[in-house]
């Protein structure tokens, strides 16, 4: 594959170049990290540590290999960015130097690393009904998962969320407008859904789950917002929220027969983006209406009760129980860019889960969880960036520009214990 060569700030050298092959193991500068102690102000983040230029005209999405050698980006090949007439590109950068390493063909919406590496996903083609799972081994596809989408439906839905858990099951959330009036074509076609890992293959057909608990007026159809999944030992969180409905924290559970389920826990006034912290225990919630202290568990499913939204710009962190939520930490932000469906990673959470970093009118904020209190601001001109997000060790933000069409790396400024 062709290379594609890099441009270096911040005082790297050569040999400092040559030692960063892997994020978890080194580090890019000859200065130490910054340290703040936990009532120090925001740093400035002005200056990355080291960028490199990607092709194509946005990302639309970005995730590192887990073991911080490599970055997957998907992005979109024109200014038209809508799920009819959208084109797309996958493409495999190796770190530091952003070299080109691979081109895969029919990637498109979103990207997923299985926790080893060993297997990243790509849905293929504007309308998703085939997902490939590439073996980055050998860069061939090991097996495709088709969607198997009623055939009554002649829609293309995007692709919001894309993820593994460390069973290395593969969950995918959609949205799909659906308009007909003011309701929603569909109830239950577009609601979440997972494939499981059956050992050397992943099951032909996906299981969905979840209902649409609390819906509007307008619609009972899972219309989904985001998805995160958390897995800690044998055990796997997952949380969704919704255009339309409630949002729903949801556990794995295996059965006599060892097959995975998806069971409710609780629904929450929660809406927006979210991102569970690796242990499961937290969630970092990013605008839409307030979350409820008073969650409850599952209601009856002819309640039609509908929550009360109330647009709020702000960051929370959430402690889940096992039947409620309770606010740890929150903090008022700028207003944040217009949330289109193809919107990429507008927020995310460091696998430590020590930081949360978020996309504001304003630029780019890292917060520590679960406190919220800001500690390093990155400023970028409104809309420039579409894509942040953490490496595996925590150390770096990675940020795309889409207007120079590089990908800058800054470094995390590390709190004082």
């Amino acid at each position: 594959m062709s290379g594609q060569s890099s441009t270096f700030r911040g005082g790297v050298g050569v040999l400092g170049l040559l030692a960063l092959c892997a994020f978890v193991q080194v580090c890019v500068s000859r200065a130490p990290p910054a340290v703040l102690s936990s009532s120090a102000p925001p740093a400035i983040l002005s200056e990355p540590a080291f960028e490199f230029a990607y092709r194509g005209n946005a990302v639309a999405d970005m995730q590192f290999s887990p073991d911080g050698r490599k970055i997957a980006l998907v992005t979109f090949e024109s200014k038209i960015r809508d799920r009819y007439g959208a084109r797309f590109a996958a493409r495999i950068y190796n770190l530091p130097r952003g070299t080109l390493d691979h081109e895969l063909p029919g990637g498109a919406w979103k990207s997923a690393w299985t926790m080893d590496g060993s297997i990243l996903a790509l849905p293929r083609r504007n309308d998703a009904k085939e997902i490939d799972l590439w073996d980055t081994r050998t860069w061939t596809v090991r097996q495709s998962l088709d969607m198997h989408y009623p055939k009554s439906l002649d829609t293309q839905p995007y692709v919001v969320r894309f993820c593994f858990d460390q069973h290395s099951n593969l969950y995918i959330a959609e949205f799909e407008y659906g308009f007909e009036g003011y309701g929603f074509g569909t109830t239950l076609e577009y609601s979440p859904r997972v494939w499981w890992h059956l050992g050397d293959h992943w099951g032909p057909e996906a299981e969905l789950f979840g209902f649409c608990s609390h819906p509007t007026p307008y619609s009972d159809s899972i219309a989904p917002y985001d998805l995160s999944v958390s897995s800690v030992g044998k055990e796997t969180r997952v949380a969704f929220t919704s255009w339309n409905c409630w949002a729903q924290i949801l556990k794995v559970r295996e059965n006599i027969a060892g097959k995975g389920s998806v069971e409710l826990e609780f629904s929450a006034r929660i809406g927006g983006w979210i991102k569970l912290t690796p242990d499961g225990q937290k969630l970092v919630w990013f605008h839409g209406q307030p979350p409820s202290d008073d969650s409850q568990k599952p209601p009856d499913a002819t309640t039609k009760s509908e929550p009360r939204y109330i647009e709020a710009d702000e960051l929370r962190v959430l402690r889940l129980f096992e039947d409620h939520v309770k606010t740890l930490g929150s903090q008022t932000v700028a207003l944040e860019p217009p949330m289109d469906t193809w919107a990429p990673e507008l927020m995310d959470v460091s696998r430590d889960g020590e930081f949360a970093a978020i996309c504001t009118r304003r630029g780019i904020n890292i917060h520590q969880i679960p406190s919220c209190r800001p500690v390093a601001e990155i400023p970028t001109k409104f809309e420039v960036s579409t894509a942040i997000c953490f490496s595996p060790d925590g150390h770096f933000l990675a940020v795309d520009d889409q207007v120079r069409h590089v990908i800058r790396f800054y470094r995390v400024p590390q709190l004082a214990r």
